[in-house]
């Protein structure tokens, strides 16, 4: 069972220089687990115990927002998530939901002092990944920002154009109404009959 384990390890990119002997040490120190499709790797906001190593299948991240929970991001065969040596997460930031059939290896945090210890080649590469992933997520983070402060811009946008857009309609139905009625008044205002001495008083008047 655990060199069937190391193999599957050793397919991890992030163990690609781990030698073979740490690799059992950890698959050793390891509990072999299997999630059904639809059932949880992890929820937000539960406490950050385990390290997780998917040996197989896919598993779906989501963060709430709002009353809903938004897809992040795929966890693949070989992919690492969950706590890791010297983070100082207490808790999970999202859910982890199995697509399909996911197995995977859970390591509690109460070893890490001993993988430390044991090895240097194993803490190196979980070292590394926690970087990669630091960086990934406050590239997510401000894109996340970028796309909620466009959401912002889009709406005051719309609200912009939406009310000079009703004016227009609006002033559109006006002038409708008020050419409807031209006709009958061009023919009241031409049969008006008047002097020359009438026009120059009302232009006296107005002027």
């Amino acid at each position: 069972m655990t060199d069937n384990l190391v193999e599957a390890l050793k397919k991890v990119p992030d163990f690609a220089e781990v030698p073979e002997a740490h690799l059992a040490w950890l698959a050793s120190h390891s509990e072999r687990k299997v999630l059904q499709p639809g059932e949880y790797l992890f929820k937000s906001n539960d406490p950050a115990d385990y390290m997780y190593i998917l040996l197989e299948g896919n598993v779906q991240m989501k963060v709430q927002q709002g009353n809903q929970n938004r897809y992040v991001a795929d966890l693949e065969k070989g992919d690492i998530t969950g706590l890791l040596p010297f983070s100082r997460m207490k808790v999970a930031r999202a859910s982890g939901i199995a697509s399909k059939k996911t197995e995977y290896l859970a390591f509690h945090k109460s070893q890490f002092h001993d993988l430390i210890s044991f090895s240097y080649e194993l803490t190196q590469a979980l070292v590394w990944e926690m970087t990669s992933r630091t960086r990934n997520f406050t590239q997510l983070q401000q894109q996340n920002e970028k796309m909620m402060a466009l959401g912002k811009l889009s709406a005051g946008l719309a609200h912009e154009l939406n009310n000079p857009s009703a004016a227009v309609v609006r002033s559109a139905q006006e002038l409708k109404k008020h050419l409807s009625n031209t006709p009958e008044n061009f023919k009241r205002v031409i049969k008006i009959e008047t002097t020359d001495e009438v026009v120059n008083q009302v232009n006296e008047l107005v002027y």
